[in-house]
């Protein structure tokens, strides 16, 4: 396996205004196993990259007013103090000392409970199959024995499914259930030295880099996602059907292998389309069939398991080879063919839920709950596709800055995680998986309603739309009460929503003052940048062909590119290995 070995980028591409599109296969853009899975990159830095576009939009947004007002002052001063405490979010340490204190009772109880969620987790009766549960469930009674050697990566799947089975009987916001997240990362050090590679590793890291994207660390997810790509391509499972299964026994084992390279694929699309990563995993047609739905152990699934099965795995393929296109198309990637082809990509996905009537299945509480769950949490991630596909094309000059089909699909987003946000979490504490419902998908839709508003000239036309932003951030301010780390995004989404509504006001008065005296509206002259002195050292006139959305789109790109947490988890420069 030396080949496999050679010495591959750590770093992410750099963000432009729009989102990157990256052409990039194979092996070259996995991490190298000699390379820190836990690396910062201070060119990266949010709070630098946001400067210069805060005041490129501020000087060129075009307003209704003629001079800077009270009210919109005390709404960027508002906005610029969320983004200082996201600032902050860097800095916390002594993250690692966690005490494990459950009884083996509970701990029995949350591994039960980790497993039966499991089950019901992307396509039903699929996932679990990947987890050796009964080892999870006979850990706690020899972790201290001295004649038995366990595998490093095995704890942190252990913590994975402590951390997953607590949240699932006490509920999200759980102190303890929440510090498992630091027992995972407190494993991983020594998961990362083992010598040897094991079967277990590829589905562990998979899981881990899920787990870190629902606590927020998107860039310590990614290198995760990274390591299990190393391990599905180091153990050739990404071309696992070239050469057909020699017996029955061989091709049964080879289905949850299937599944590990199928979550991979769609998975690695989100963080090209949402977190604008480089694609790791190269779709090939005739090298790794679907999952079966029909296995020896499974003979007779249920219509919700096929339904899903089967819309997760064409959404996938449709992904992958629509991304294998425009990659292929590079040279012309944003000319009007390559448009239409990603336009045409979009609505057979919006073709894809009304076929096999997604959203009603969600809105029919006949439906059981956790299937309903499952179905909308599928029917958001088709819809931030859409958004992140629609992304790769350059806007039309002169045209508005979010098409109709993105401006459904956020819609979608942003209402659909309202729908399934009670309280803010879900009634049953059996779903408080779902929790990242409001932690997560708001981020792939909202910046999109916020460049509409920001566009719209007027002000009733994207009225409906401030108000579910608005009422998109009173439920992350109520879900920050259980998560006290979410409270900055929740502070940055409710400033973003006063800024939007003060300018809404003032567009109001000025459409009034207009009516009356014929006066038109002009673009805003400089706002007092005092409330933004620490950003003094960058220029303002650098020109961008995106104004005025500038400041929306930078923003997008850290709150989804950004690690804001990389600098908590310090648990050592060891890590040698990916």
């Amino acid at each position: 396996m030396h080949h496999r070995k050679d010495r591959m980028p750590t770093n992410s591409p750099t963000y432009e205004s729009n989102a990157p599109f990256v052409a990039t296969t194979g092996i070259d853009q996995i991490l190298s196993p000699t390379a820190p899975l836990m690396t910062s990159d201070g060119q990266e830095s949010w709070v630098y990259r946001m400067a210069s576009n805060v005041r490129r939009n501020l000087q060129s947004q075009e307003t209704p007013i003629s001079t800077p007002t009270p009210q919109i002052d005390d709404a960027m001063l508002a906005l610029n103090d969320a983004i200082e405490d996201l600032g902050r979010l860097r800095i916390r340490t002594a993250a690692r000392e966690v005490d494990l204190a459950l009884s083996p009772e509970e701990v029995k109880a949350s591994i039960d409970a980790f497993a039966h969620l499991m089950c019901s987790m992307v396509v039903p009766e699929t996932f679990a199959a990947a987890f050796d549960v009964d080892l999870l469930r006979v850990l706690p009674n020899i972790i201290k024995s001295s004649y038995v050697k366990i595998d490093p990566g095995v704890y942190v799947m252990y913590y994975n499914a402590l951390y997953y089975g607590l949240h699932q009987i006490r509920g999200p916001g759980d102190t303890v259930a929440q510090s498992m997240y630091l027992k995972v990362l407190e494993a991983v050090p020594a998961w990362l030295d083992a010598p040897a590679n094991t079967d277990m590793d590829g589905r562990t890291a998979a899981l881990t880099a899920w787990t870190a994207i629902v606590n927020n660390d998107y860039q310590l997810s990614w290198k995760f996602h990274c390591k299990a790509c190393h391990y599905i391509k180091a153990r050739d499972i990404d071309i696992l059907d070239v050469i057909p299964a020699k017996t029955f026994e061989e091709e049964d084992k080879r289905d949850a292998q299937r599944f590990l390279y199928w979550h991979l694929l769609s998975i690695d699309s989100l963080y090209r389309l949402i977190y604008g990563k480089p694609t790791v995993v190269r779709w090939a047609p005739n090298k790794v069939r679907p999952p079966a739905i029909f296995r020896p152990d499974f003979m007779h699934p249920s219509a919700s398991r096929v339904m899903v099965f089967v819309v997760w795995t064409r959404y996938t393929l449709m992904t992958a080879e629509m991304l294998n296109e425009f990659d292929n198309n590079i040279s012309h990637g944003r000319d009007g063919g390559t448009r239409q082809q990603v336009d045409n990509f979009c609505i057979k996905l919006e073709n894809l839920i009304a076929e096999w009537k997604m959203e009603s299945i969600i809105r029919d509480n006949d439906v059981p709950q956790t299937l309903r769950y499952l179905v909308a949490d599928h029917v958001m991630n088709i819809y931030a596709i859409i958004i992140g596909a629609k992304r790769l094309i350059k806007p039309v000059p002169n045209s508005s800055p979010v098409d109709a089909i993105t401006l459904r699909a956020a819609r979608k987003v942003a209402q659909i995680t309202l729908d399934f946000t009670i309280d803010p979490a879900p009634a049953d504490t059996s779903q408080s998986v779902f929790f990242y419902f409001i932690t997560f998908y708001p981020f792939c839709a909202v910046f999109s309603l916020y460049e509409h508003i920001l566009a719209c000239a007027n002000p009733e036309d994207c009225e409906q739309d401030i108000q579910l932003l608005e009422s998109v951030g009173a439920t992350m301010a109520e879900a920050s009460a259980l998560r006290a780390d979410f409270v900055p995004f929740a502070r940055t989404i409710n400033a973003l929503n006063k800024v939007s509504r003060t300018i809404q006001d003032e567009r109001r008065k000025a459409g009034h003052r207009d009516d009356a005296t014929g006066v038109t509206a002009h673009t805003m002259p400089d706002f007092d940048f005092s409330a933004f002195a620490s950003f003094s050292e960058f220029p303002s006139n650098i020109e961008d062909s995106n104004q005025p959305l500038g400041f929306i789109r930078a923003l997008e790109n850290d709150l989804t590119s950004r690690n804001w947490n990389e600098g908590w988890w310090d648990i050592g420069a060891d890590l040698t290995n990916t």
